[in-house]
């Protein structure tokens, strides 16, 4: 008879563990990810990014050799890692699964681009998710809109302001981050 209340006992776990997850309040928290792998963001980034790139003379010809160089070589990838404060549940899951989306906007005065990001990753758990793109690609969206895409890259052209953010119909879930960009080369 004892045997037979474990079962019950163990049974009834999973049941009430779902039903206090479910309770719980869901948040987001953000943070800027640069690189992240093995489900721990391994390089963090404070209120200013510094890339050191190395790259021959041949690719820095015109702002388009380099952020295509960037993108293949030396491949930077701004990004913005999102936590919840618990896992999802299967109804939250289908909402934030139809309807997230995750931009960017590079901005330097009066200038600026946006657009979304190239990828996303939710972690199998669905705790949370990163985004990212490539910074090389941005840099050749910005230069090709304001016809500077054929000019000599000059480090000048930096500092710039990268902001990454995140929405979905669950309103626990949007935010955004700014960070500022140097590059410099050698």
């Amino acid at each position: 008879m004892l045997f037979k209340n474990k079962k019950i006992i163990s049974a009834s776990i999973p049941v009430i563990f779902g039903m206090y997850c479910f309770l719980l309040p869901l948040h987001s928290k953000a943070e800027y990810c640069d690189d992240f792998s093995d489900s721990v963001c391994a390089s963090q980034s404070e209120e200013k990014l510094l890339y050191k790139i190395e790259v021959l003379e041949s690719r820095k010809g015109s702002w388009y050799d380099l952020g295509y160089y960037m993108y293949f070589h030396t491949r930077q990838t701004p990004g913005i890692r999102v936590s919840f404060s618990r896992p999802l549940n299967n109804e939250e899951f289908q909402i934030f699964e139809k309807t997230i989306q995750c931009n960017y906007r590079l901005f330097k005065k009066n200038e600026e681009v946006s657009g979304h990001l190239e990828g996303l990753h939710v972690d199998e758990d669905r705790s949370g998710f990163w985004c990212f793109d490539y910074l090389g690609t941005m840099l050749v969206k910005f230069h090709k809109k304001y016809g500077t895409i054929q000019e000599k890259p000059e480090e000048s052209f930096f500092p710039v302001n990268l902001e990454l953010s995140y929405k979905s119909s669950l309103e626990e879930i949007q935010g955004k981050n700014i960070t500022e960009i140097q590059v410099k080369w050698q």
